[in-house]
């Protein structure tokens, strides 16, 4: 059985080490233990009376035990800059709505910015069954104007919450899509100035690189997210002559972004059910950067998509959705989206707690352990809506995966009051085996 995270001393009694190189013992000085400690509690006055902003370690809730995996997190690490990258058509604006989502089926808000010639509102409703009324959208004209409309919202925010310290916050996302789609103004007045454009290496990726460390700053404590979108760029390496792809940005960006989510399209089925016809994308997702967690983790998402008449309406609406249910079953039965070496080491240990089989000639699932047997076998969906109402059984999966457990943002307890809450229950938990 697996047990909570449990708060670790930093500084305090300390036992006696062996080095790995001889048998001699180390005792570490306690003085100089007692100096760091007199430090550390003089800083933490220090940062009281300054009234510095304390992290935020909450998550918000994810649909999949899939994303857990992918991110190593219970859920969705808030106050942070996520960024998601991929080829063209690579579904990267919709995974960027959909972490919208996540934020608005909490009451919070998702407010977009456009710094592209191609908004696709389609695709977006799609995602958020046409509510057209979840997603805030300004078009930018400028990269100085989709970070001046970011800061605009949080610094609105923040002196609201300075003004109620016993005040309720929403989870907010901001998406940008794309960090690089626009010019800085300086650049788009000079090409029309000379009618022609000139070389700026690096200068709109270090104004959005200097942007995100003020915009870490002002949200770490903040349940906010942000999302940049951005788009892969194919090379050809001089030496191997093999295919490469970059990041518009490069280091400027990657250094700022918390965690980075590569996103690649693959096969596209055409199905059909109850007459209905519709497309299955097979799309993969790879953590190439995740400070809060292991990284290079990958999973398989279907993104399902069809056509449906509105009556009121009386128009075709496109509807998307991701299915991670099938995501996590995918993950449980056969290690999909794993790499060969993580899956023949990890894929054994989930079968000892779950083994969950598949009829061979139907896409459907059966466990023993869940008391579902061969003659019983469901969808996808049942099955993993069986494993997700299992909190105990969840846990140890959790272990096996590395998935770390962090508390849960609730929008319907004061803000101030969370944050001293984990403040007084201590920081990063660490979860020990049985």
């Amino acid at each position: 059985m697996a047990k909570r995270l449990k708060k670790v001393s930093v500084t305090g009694e300390r036992p006696q080490v062996k080095t790995l190189r001889s048998n001699q013992t180390i005792r570490p000085d306690s003085s100089i233990l007692a100096a760091i400690e007199a430090v550390t509690k003089k800083h933490n006055r220090t940062d009281q009376i300054a009234g510095n902003p304390r992290v935020l370690n909450h998550v918000l809730p994810v649909p999949s035990l899939a994303l857990r995996y992918l991110l190593q997190n219970e859920g969705l690490p808030l106050g942070l800059v996520y960024h998601i990258v991929g080829p063209p058509a690579s579904f990267k604006s919709t995974l960027g709505v959909e972490f919208g989502r996540w934020h608005r089926d909490l009451g919070g808000a998702i407010i977009v910015c456009g710094a592209e010639d191609k908004d696709t509102p389609d695709l977006r409703n799609s995602i958020l069954d046409w509510d057209e009324t979840a997603v805030i959208y300004r078009d930018c004209e400028f990269i100085e104007v989709w970070q001046s409309t970011i800061i605009d919202y949080v610094q609105s925010i923040k002196g609201k919450l300075s003004k109620e310290k016993d005040g309720y916050i929403p989870p907010v996302s901001f998406i940008v899509d794309s960090y690089m789609g626009k010019l800085p103004k300086r650049l788009y007045d000079n090409v029309l100035k000379s009618g022609y454009a000139s070389k700026h290496f690096g200068e709109a990726a270090a104004l959005i690189g200097d942007w995100l460390a003020v915009y870490s700053s002002l949200v770490r404590n903040l349940p906010m997210t942000l999302i940049g979108i951005n788009h892969l760029k194919e090379s050809t390496d001089p030496v191997t002559q093999m295919k490469i792809f970059r990041t518009p940005g490069g280091q400027f960006l990657k250094h700022q972004n918390v965690t980075e989510i590569t996103v690649r399209r693959g096969k596209t089925e055409r199905k059909e059910q109850e007459g209905v016809p519709y497309h299955i994308n097979h799309i993969t997702m790879k953590t190439t950067k995740n400070s809060r967690g292991a990284e290079n983790k990958k999973i398989s998402v279907p993104l399902r998509q069809w056509n449906e008449f509105d009556e009121e309406s009386e128009s075709i609406k496109l509807m998307s959705v991701f299915e991670w249910h099938d995501a996590a079953i995918g993950l449980l039965h056969e290690g999909d989206g794993m790499s060969a070496a993580e899956s023949k080491i990890v894929l054994p240990k989930i079968k000892d707690i779950l083994n969950v089989q598949k009829l061979s000639n139907a896409q459907r699932y059966w466990c023993e352990q869940l008391d579902v047997p061969r003659s019983d076998a469901m969808a996808a969906y049942d099955l993993y809506e069986m494993i997700e109402s299992k909190p105990d059984l969840l846990a140890e999966l959790y272990i096996v995966l590395g998935i770390v457990r962090r508390p849960f943002f609730d929008v319907n307890l004061p803000y101030e009051e969370q944050l001293q809450e984990y403040a007084d229950e201590g920081a990063v938990e660490s979860v020990e085996d049985a």
